[in-house]
């Protein structure tokens, strides 16, 4: 399947809701992201543009029933 061109998922977003698509430079992003660690206290990351290992450690320290078990040799 092809992929759209940016300005075409734009316009899509933008036809079928009340809503203007903006973006974020890098050094906004992180910006972001320590201002509401700080205000909210918690590890916050973005999915998009932060690595996936430091998103699942945060899933993993929230749900340590989640991380895998050692295996134990016989």
């Amino acid at each position: 399947m092809p992929v759209l061109d940016p300005r075409d998922d734009i316009a899509l977003i933008e036809a079928f809701s009340d809503t203007r698509v903006i973006g974020m430079a890098d050094a906004d992003v992180s910006a972001a992201i320590a201002a509401f660690l700080l205000d909210l206290g918690n590890p916050v990351t973005d999915a998009l543009t932060r690595s996936a290992t430091y998103l699942s450690e945060m899933v993993l320290s929230a749900f340590p029933r989640l991380r895998p078990l050692p295996l134990v040799a016989a």
